[in-house]
Protein backbone atom coordinates (compact mmCIF):
# COMPACT_ATOMS: atom_id res chain seq x y z
CA UNK A 1 0.00 0.00 0.00
CA UNK A 2 1.22 3.26 -0.64
CA UNK A 3 0.65 6.20 2.00
CA UNK A 4 0.86 10.00 1.07
CA UNK A 5 3.27 11.63 3.12
CA UNK A 6 3.55 16.05 3.31
CA UNK A 7 6.90 17.80 4.17
CA UNK A 8 6.69 20.88 5.45
CA UNK A 9 9.15 22.74 3.14
CA UNK A 10 9.10 23.46 -0.59
CA UNK A 11 12.10 25.36 -2.23
CA UNK A 12 11.48 28.11 -4.51
CA UNK A 13 14.53 28.88 -6.03
CA UNK A 14 18.08 27.61 -4.88
CA UNK A 15 20.79 30.13 -4.96
CA UNK A 16 23.44 30.10 -2.10
CA UNK A 17 23.80 27.67 0.85
CA UNK A 18 23.36 30.66 3.20
CA UNK A 19 19.65 30.87 1.66
CA UNK A 20 18.86 27.26 3.20
CA UNK A 21 18.59 26.74 6.95
CA UNK A 22 19.52 24.03 8.78
CA UNK A 23 16.39 22.27 8.45
CA UNK A 24 16.24 22.42 4.48
CA UNK A 25 19.91 21.37 4.98
CA UNK A 26 18.70 18.36 6.57
CA UNK A 27 15.19 17.52 4.58
CA UNK A 28 17.22 17.81 1.41
CA UNK A 29 19.84 15.43 3.24
CA UNK A 30 16.96 13.15 4.32
CA UNK A 31 15.18 12.70 1.16
CA UNK A 32 18.36 12.09 -0.89
CA UNK A 33 18.59 9.31 1.07
CA UNK A 34 15.38 8.17 0.67
CA UNK A 35 15.79 8.21 -2.86
CA UNK A 36 19.12 6.51 -2.59
CA UNK A 37 17.31 3.67 -0.63
CA UNK A 38 14.42 3.61 -3.12
CA UNK A 39 11.81 4.22 -0.68
CA UNK A 40 10.30 7.21 -1.85
CA UNK A 41 8.50 8.12 -5.30
CA UNK A 42 8.88 10.85 -7.59
CA UNK A 43 5.55 13.09 -7.81
CA UNK A 44 7.13 15.73 -10.39
CA UNK A 45 6.56 13.63 -13.31
CA UNK A 46 6.14 15.59 -16.62
CA UNK A 47 7.39 18.77 -14.98
CA UNK A 48 9.93 20.71 -17.67
CA UNK A 49 13.50 21.50 -17.28
CA UNK A 50 15.93 23.79 -19.05
CA UNK A 51 19.94 22.73 -18.27
CA UNK A 52 21.66 26.06 -19.51
CA UNK A 53 25.56 25.69 -19.14
CA UNK A 54 28.06 28.33 -20.65
CA UNK A 55 30.99 26.76 -18.91
CA UNK A 56 32.14 23.14 -19.46
CA UNK A 57 30.94 20.28 -16.70
CA UNK A 58 30.72 16.29 -17.22
CA UNK A 59 29.72 15.58 -13.43
CA UNK A 60 26.97 18.44 -12.79
CA UNK A 61 25.68 18.33 -15.82
CA UNK A 62 25.22 14.54 -16.18
CA UNK A 63 24.19 14.08 -12.29
CA UNK A 64 21.07 16.67 -13.19
CA UNK A 65 20.75 15.40 -16.12
CA UNK A 66 20.28 11.74 -14.95
CA UNK A 67 18.16 13.01 -11.09
CA UNK A 68 15.90 15.23 -14.18
CA UNK A 69 15.27 11.07 -15.72
CA UNK A 70 15.12 9.33 -12.80
CA UNK A 71 12.29 12.12 -11.37
CA UNK A 72 10.11 11.61 -14.65
CA UNK A 73 11.56 15.07 -15.41
CA UNK A 74 11.40 16.07 -19.37
CA UNK A 75 15.56 17.61 -19.86
CA UNK A 76 15.93 20.24 -22.39
CA UNK A 77 19.60 21.47 -22.94
CA UNK A 78 19.98 25.11 -23.70
CA UNK A 79 22.78 26.29 -26.40
CA UNK A 80 23.42 29.64 -26.03
CA UNK A 81 25.51 29.77 -29.45
CA UNK A 82 22.54 28.63 -31.49
CA UNK A 83 19.99 30.46 -29.49
CA UNK A 84 18.35 34.32 -29.87
CA UNK A 85 21.38 35.29 -27.55
CA UNK A 86 23.37 35.03 -30.76
CA UNK A 87 20.85 37.79 -32.19
CA UNK A 88 20.96 40.20 -29.27
CA UNK A 89 18.38 38.72 -27.24
CA UNK A 90 18.53 40.03 -23.74
CA UNK A 91 19.44 37.23 -20.98
CA UNK A 92 16.13 38.15 -18.86
CA UNK A 93 14.03 37.89 -21.85
CA UNK A 94 15.80 34.20 -22.77
CA UNK A 95 14.18 33.05 -19.58
CA UNK A 96 10.55 34.64 -20.08
CA UNK A 97 10.84 32.72 -23.28
CA UNK A 98 11.63 29.82 -21.81
CA UNK A 99 8.83 30.24 -18.99
CA UNK A 100 6.33 30.77 -21.67
CA UNK A 101 7.36 27.47 -23.58
CA UNK A 102 5.96 25.76 -19.96
CA UNK A 103 9.90 25.16 -18.98
CA UNK A 104 9.39 24.14 -15.01
CA UNK A 105 12.63 24.87 -13.57
CA UNK A 106 16.10 26.52 -15.16
CA UNK A 107 19.24 24.97 -14.49
CA UNK A 108 22.15 27.38 -14.89
CA UNK A 109 25.96 26.91 -14.57
CA UNK A 110 27.70 30.75 -15.88
CA UNK A 111 30.66 32.39 -15.05
CA UNK A 112 28.69 35.76 -15.32
CA UNK A 113 27.12 36.32 -11.67
CA UNK A 114 25.23 39.17 -13.65
CA UNK A 115 22.70 36.46 -14.94
CA UNK A 116 21.46 35.51 -11.23
CA UNK A 117 21.12 39.26 -10.45
CA UNK A 118 18.89 39.98 -13.36
CA UNK A 119 16.64 36.77 -12.36
CA UNK A 120 16.65 37.88 -8.87
CA UNK A 121 15.61 41.15 -9.14
CA UNK A 122 13.13 39.73 -11.73
CA UNK A 123 10.26 38.41 -9.11
CA UNK A 124 7.48 38.39 -11.36
CA UNK A 125 9.38 34.98 -12.68
CA UNK A 126 7.23 32.00 -12.18
CA UNK A 127 10.34 29.31 -13.49
CA UNK A 128 12.54 28.33 -10.45
CA UNK A 129 15.98 28.40 -11.16
CA UNK A 130 18.77 25.94 -9.79
CA UNK A 131 22.47 27.71 -9.24
CA UNK A 132 24.76 25.01 -10.65
CA UNK A 133 27.95 26.81 -10.13
CA UNK A 134 28.39 30.53 -10.43
CA UNK A 135 31.08 32.30 -11.06
CA UNK A 136 34.29 31.74 -8.73
CA UNK A 137 31.03 32.81 -5.77
CA UNK A 138 29.19 29.72 -5.45
CA UNK A 139 28.13 26.07 -6.18
CA UNK A 140 25.86 25.11 -3.69
CA UNK A 141 24.45 21.66 -5.37
CA UNK A 142 28.43 20.33 -4.57
CA UNK A 143 28.47 21.42 -1.20
CA UNK A 144 25.23 19.97 -0.35
CA UNK A 145 26.77 16.89 -1.79
CA UNK A 146 29.73 17.35 0.16
CA UNK A 147 27.55 17.45 3.10
CA UNK A 148 25.40 14.21 2.23
CA UNK A 149 28.60 12.27 1.39
CA UNK A 150 29.68 13.25 5.07
CA UNK A 151 26.81 12.90 6.75
CA UNK A 152 26.69 8.71 5.32
CA UNK A 153 30.42 8.49 7.01
CA UNK A 154 29.59 10.66 10.56
CA UNK A 155 26.73 10.69 12.78
CA UNK A 156 27.48 14.32 13.75
CA UNK A 157 30.02 16.96 12.19
CA UNK A 158 29.81 18.94 14.78
CA UNK A 159 33.51 19.99 16.38
CA UNK A 160 34.87 17.82 14.08
CA UNK A 161 37.92 19.56 11.46
CA UNK A 162 37.85 19.41 7.81
CA UNK A 163 40.43 20.31 5.75
CA UNK A 164 39.97 22.68 2.70
CA UNK A 165 43.34 22.53 0.32
CA UNK A 166 44.12 24.11 -2.76
CA UNK A 167 43.08 27.31 -4.75
CA UNK A 168 40.56 28.33 -2.99
CA UNK A 169 40.56 31.93 -4.16
CA UNK A 170 39.11 30.73 -7.43
CA UNK A 171 36.91 27.85 -5.95
CA UNK A 172 33.52 28.48 -5.80
CA UNK A 173 32.94 24.65 -4.27
CA UNK A 174 35.38 25.97 -1.51
CA UNK A 175 33.17 28.89 -0.78
CA UNK A 176 29.86 26.93 -0.92
CA UNK A 177 31.64 24.09 1.36
CA UNK A 178 32.57 26.60 4.02
CA UNK A 179 28.84 28.10 4.01
CA UNK A 180 27.96 24.82 4.89
CA UNK A 181 30.24 23.76 6.93
CA UNK A 182 29.91 26.78 9.13
CA UNK A 183 26.51 25.71 9.41
CA UNK A 184 27.22 22.47 11.40
CA UNK A 185 29.88 24.01 13.48
CA UNK A 186 33.12 22.20 12.02
CA UNK A 187 36.78 23.38 12.12
CA UNK A 188 37.48 24.82 8.74
CA UNK A 189 40.95 24.58 7.99
CA UNK A 190 41.94 26.29 4.77
CA UNK A 191 44.99 25.31 3.02
CA UNK A 192 46.96 27.67 0.21
CA UNK A 193 49.65 29.02 -0.60
CA UNK A 194 49.59 33.21 -0.57
CA UNK A 195 48.92 33.33 -4.47
CA UNK A 196 45.91 30.89 -3.89
CA UNK A 197 44.51 32.44 -0.76
CA UNK A 198 41.42 35.00 -0.13
CA UNK A 199 42.08 37.33 2.86
CA UNK A 200 38.20 38.39 2.46
CA UNK A 201 37.37 34.74 3.28
CA UNK A 202 36.70 35.26 7.28
CA UNK A 203 36.58 33.17 10.70
CA UNK A 204 38.12 30.11 9.28
CA UNK A 205 41.56 29.24 10.29
CA UNK A 206 43.98 29.74 7.60
CA UNK A 207 47.38 27.64 6.82
CA UNK A 208 50.04 27.77 4.51
CA UNK A 209 51.73 24.40 5.56
CA UNK A 210 50.53 22.12 4.96
CA UNK A 211 51.23 19.67 7.53
CA UNK A 212 49.37 21.89 10.10
CA UNK A 213 46.14 22.59 8.02
CA UNK A 214 45.96 19.05 8.04
CA UNK A 215 46.16 18.28 11.70
CA UNK A 216 42.93 16.19 13.13
CA UNK A 217 40.74 16.87 9.94
CA UNK A 218 38.62 13.90 9.59
CA UNK A 219 38.16 14.55 5.84
CA UNK A 220 40.05 17.02 3.23
CA UNK A 221 38.92 18.52 -0.36
CA UNK A 222 41.42 18.64 -2.56
CA UNK A 223 41.08 21.59 -5.29
CA UNK A 224 41.76 21.80 -8.60
CA UNK A 225 44.16 24.35 -10.08
CA UNK A 226 41.68 26.60 -12.14
CA UNK A 227 43.69 27.64 -15.05
CA UNK A 228 41.16 29.08 -17.05
CA UNK A 229 40.43 31.73 -14.30
CA UNK A 230 43.85 32.57 -13.46
CA UNK A 231 45.26 35.46 -15.03
CA UNK A 232 48.83 35.19 -14.40
CA UNK A 233 51.47 33.03 -13.76
CA UNK A 234 51.51 30.87 -11.36
CA UNK A 235 54.83 29.01 -9.28
CA UNK A 236 53.06 25.14 -9.95
CA UNK A 237 56.33 23.56 -9.56
CA UNK A 238 56.20 25.20 -6.18
CA UNK A 239 52.53 24.14 -5.71
CA UNK A 240 53.52 20.49 -6.25
CA UNK A 241 56.34 20.72 -4.11
CA UNK A 242 54.72 21.94 -0.90
CA UNK A 243 50.95 21.32 -1.48
CA UNK A 244 50.32 18.06 -3.28
CA UNK A 245 48.39 15.25 -1.51
CA UNK A 246 50.16 11.91 -1.53
CA UNK A 247 49.68 8.60 0.60
CA UNK A 248 52.74 10.02 2.93
CA UNK A 249 51.21 13.29 4.25
CA UNK A 250 47.40 12.73 3.84
CA UNK A 251 45.93 11.72 7.57
CA UNK A 252 45.63 8.64 7.42
CA UNK A 253 42.01 7.77 8.45
CA UNK A 254 40.63 10.89 6.68
CA UNK A 255 38.24 11.13 3.67
CA UNK A 256 39.27 12.86 0.24
CA UNK A 257 36.83 14.63 -1.50
CA UNK A 258 37.12 16.30 -4.75
CA UNK A 259 34.54 18.20 -6.49
CA UNK A 260 36.37 17.00 -10.08
CA UNK A 261 37.93 16.89 -12.17
CA UNK A 262 40.93 15.76 -10.96
CA UNK A 263 44.03 16.57 -12.25
CA UNK A 264 46.16 13.28 -11.44
CA UNK A 265 49.86 14.26 -10.00
CA UNK A 266 48.99 18.30 -9.84
CA UNK A 267 47.05 18.53 -6.76
CA UNK A 268 46.41 14.16 -5.09
CA UNK A 269 49.14 11.80 -6.60
CA UNK A 270 48.03 9.11 -9.06
CA UNK A 271 48.86 6.36 -5.85
CA UNK A 272 46.24 8.68 -3.72
CA UNK A 273 43.59 8.60 -5.91
CA UNK A 274 43.72 4.77 -5.98
CA UNK A 275 43.99 4.33 -2.33
CA UNK A 276 40.63 3.61 -0.05
CA UNK A 277 40.50 7.21 1.40
CA UNK A 278 39.93 8.39 -2.61
CA UNK A 279 36.76 5.95 -2.42
CA UNK A 280 34.68 8.68 -1.19
CA UNK A 281 35.53 10.87 -4.79
CA UNK A 282 33.18 8.63 -6.39
CA UNK A 283 30.95 8.19 -3.85
CA UNK A 284 30.98 12.17 -4.31
CA UNK A 285 29.37 11.40 -7.78
CA UNK A 286 27.15 9.26 -7.07
CA UNK A 287 25.66 11.41 -4.29
CA UNK A 288 25.45 14.20 -6.23
CA UNK A 289 22.74 12.67 -8.46
CA UNK A 290 20.48 11.56 -5.03
CA UNK A 291 20.77 14.95 -3.93
CA UNK A 292 19.79 16.79 -6.90
CA UNK A 293 16.61 14.37 -6.98
CA UNK A 294 15.87 16.13 -3.80
CA UNK A 295 16.33 19.55 -4.86
CA UNK A 296 13.95 19.30 -7.55
CA UNK A 297 11.46 17.10 -5.71
CA UNK A 298 11.67 19.67 -3.00
CA UNK A 299 11.40 22.58 -5.83
CA UNK A 300 8.42 21.55 -8.02
CA UNK A 301 5.86 19.74 -5.73
CA UNK A 302 3.15 20.34 -4.29
CA UNK A 303 4.51 19.77 -1.45
CA UNK A 304 3.51 15.61 -1.10
CA UNK A 305 5.49 12.70 -2.04
CA UNK A 306 4.71 9.11 -2.22
CA UNK A 307 6.63 6.70 0.25
CA UNK A 308 6.60 2.91 -0.53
Amino acid sequence: MKIRVVFSMILNNLYDINSLTIRQIDEISKMARDFQLNKIESTVKGKNAVIYFDENSTRTRFSFEVACRNLGIRVFNFNKETSSIQKKESFIDTVRTLEALGMDVLIIRTGDERLFNEILNNKDLKIKFINAGCSTKSHPTQALTDYYTLKRHFSSLNGKTISIVGDILHSRVARSDIEIFRKFDMNINLVAPVYFQDINIKNVNWFDNLYEGLKDACAVVALRVQNERIDTTIPLIHYVKNYRLDINNFPQNALLLHPGPQNRDIEVTDELLKSKNANTILEQVTNGVYVRMAILQKMLSDNEIVQK
